[in-house]
């Protein structure tokens, strides 16, 4: 007669403890799982908001530099102007720069770009004619300060290649020297901190076209990034 073999059953606490180490297992694989997760999740959540902050960062920066190309040579207010009222000229100033960075999201017209900078102009004159020089923002100021603002945002890559550059006396002064006499006659002494005419903002573009294209480049935009960089070094 063969013996029967016999299961021998653990004893039920044994049984309780493997069941409980499964469980313990199971939950602590299910908490590291979690937990990575949640480091995951913070960790993009910190780049987004690194990301955020860098361009928050970035565009307070342009939008000074900016304000400090347009404005600092030239006459911009009165003389009896205090502080506090100059301060808010600028509050506006870049108020109103910032809402280009959606309107120049994708290229516009040159003609809208044009009116664009006498409305700007418009705009800042009609809220502080009390404070202004004159009574009034140039449109030789506000071109330089739209077009310098969107250069800085061409250059970042947040928007698309602006109609135009800025147009200050070293600009000038290049187009004067680098074009041909009927050219610079027509720009004639055109200044940027007194021009006030789109007529005389359209002369400036022109002959900008001019050399450019005569220099090989494919938009005013790109020529003035290259001749102003290499006037710096």
């Amino acid at each position: 007669m063969h013996d029967v073999e016999q299961r021998v059953e653990p004893p039920l606490f044994q049984k309780s403890a493997q069941a409980s180490g499964f469980l313990i297992d199971d939950m602590r694989y299910k908490c590291y799982d979690s937990c990575d997760r949640r480091i995951a999740f913070n960790m993009n959540v910190r780049l987004t908001s690194l990301r955020e902050q860098s361009n928050r960062f970035l565009q307070n920066e342009i939008l000074l530099l900016a304000l400090l190309g347009g404005l600092q040579r030239s006459k911009i207010y009165r003389e009896d102007a205090t502080t506090i009222q100059r301060g808010k000229v600028r509050q506006h100033i870049m108020g109103e720069l910032r809402k280009l960075n959606t309107i120049y999201k994708n290229s516009i017209p040159e003609e809208r770009h044009i009116k664009r900078i006498v409305e700007f102009a418009k705009k800042v004159s009609d809220q502080f004619p009390d404070v202004l020089d004159k009574r009034r923002l140039r449109i030789g100021i506000s071109q330089k300060l739209i077009n310098l603002y969107l250069k800085y945002l061409w250059t970042l890559g947040w928007i698309e290649e602006p109609p135009h550059c800025p147009f200050d006396s070293i600009i000038i002064n290049e187009l004067r020297r680098r074009s041909g006499k009927q050219v610079r006659a027509s720009i004639g002494q055109i200044r940027f901190t007194q021009m006030d005419s789109a007529e005389e903002y359209r002369k400036l573009v022109e002959a900008a076209k001019f050399v450019a294209e005569r220099e090989g480049y494919n938009s005013i935009a790109a020529w003035e990034l290259y001749t102003f960089e290499r006037r710096r070094i």
